[in-house]
């Protein structure tokens, strides 16, 4: 790695080099070129000013840790009750509710004498009835929606979650006496979708929820400077299975609503996965083939 003040040059010499440094006014307005065979892999955002330029057969991989996403209340522990089980009362910020209620460890309807976090869960009961909240997912990607749940004991009570719409893995009949953990996926575009969790069955049915997570999302946030111009010469390439909206961004042609597209159908094993999966069309695909790739964890496809 050579850093001067006009700039910095890094040559992966055929290996894969990481960077945990941010690069910034040292250096200067020379910006960063990425040269040579192999793959420079970036971990932290860069703020330096300058053009970036990949040449000479270098890859660039950008590998940020993607934006957290925020479940409110997610264990239902407002409003506070001091035990008891609470019919008819919503939970602070699952505003897409209806026919759902609070209760506790110890409460009726529910055998476990404890809950998974907190002091508290919260119900679904009977026909209709949902637990909801509108969801601000940062970025395109997959998501995985992790929650507990446990039903009434002695009665059916299968569910279902939703993310925007589409039910994620069909109907879920949970244990009737113990809590047990939860995963779906969701792939989504960025912005805001709803997350409900439903009952199907009809009746005094009631089933209880604890804990509810989302992790995961389309690569990291931008690492790149916003203001840099990226320049991608013949034989160089960026990952597609890293890189960001605003990344994707400067390769002419590729608008935010196609970055997007691209960060929601990862992983890639082959560029050309960008036909195959119709997140392109071939005419488009043909213009920028040579300037991005589809890197493997093991290997470079």
């Amino acid at each position: 790695m050579n850093i001067q003040g006009g700039g910095a040059v890094i040559n992966a010499n055929g290996n894969t080099v990481t960077v945990n440094k941010t690069f910034a006014a040292d250096l200067g307005d020379g910006g960063l070129t990425v040269q040579g065979s192999g793959t420079v892999l970036f971990k932290t955002a860069q703020i330096y000013t300058g053009p970036t330029t990949i040449k000479n057969g270098g890859t660039l991989q950008l590998q940020g840790v993607p934006p957290p996403v925020v479940v409110l209340n997610n264990s239902f522990e407002s409003p506070t009750f001091g035990g008891g089980f609470h019919e008819s009362t919503q939970p602070t910020s699952w505003d897409l509710s209806s026919g759902v209620g609070i209760t506790s460890a110890g409460a009726p309807y529910m055998d476990p004498s404890y809950v998974p976090d907190g002091l508290q869960a919260a119900f679904t009961k009977g026909t209709g009835s949902q637990l909801g909240q509108d969801i601000t997912f940062p970025s395109a990607g997959t998501y995985t929606i992790s929650f507990y749940a446990v039903g009434r004991n002695g009665y059916s009570n299968p569910f279902t979650v939703s993310v925007g719409g589409t039910v994620l893995g069909g109907q879920i009949d949970p244990s009737q006496t113990s809590w047990t953990q939860y995963t779906e996926t969701a792939t989504v575009t960025a912005g805001v979708h709803s997350l409900i969790f439903a009952n199907v069955n009809s009746g005094d049915v009631s089933v209880n929820f604890d804990d509810v997570v989302i992790t995961g999302g389309g690569g990291g946030s931008n690492l790149l400077p916003t203001t840099t111009a990226l320049s991608i010469e013949a034989g160089s390439t960026l990952d597609l299975n890293s890189a960001s909206q605003e990344d994707l961004k400067k390769i002419p042609g590729i608008t935010a609503e196609l970055a997007d597209k691209i960060i929601a159908g990862r992983p890639y094993l082959t560029k050309s996965n960008l036909v195959t999966h119709k997140i392109v069309p071939l005419a488009f695909y043909l213009t920028i083939k040579d300037q991005v790739m589809a890197r493997q964890k093991a290997a470079i496809k």
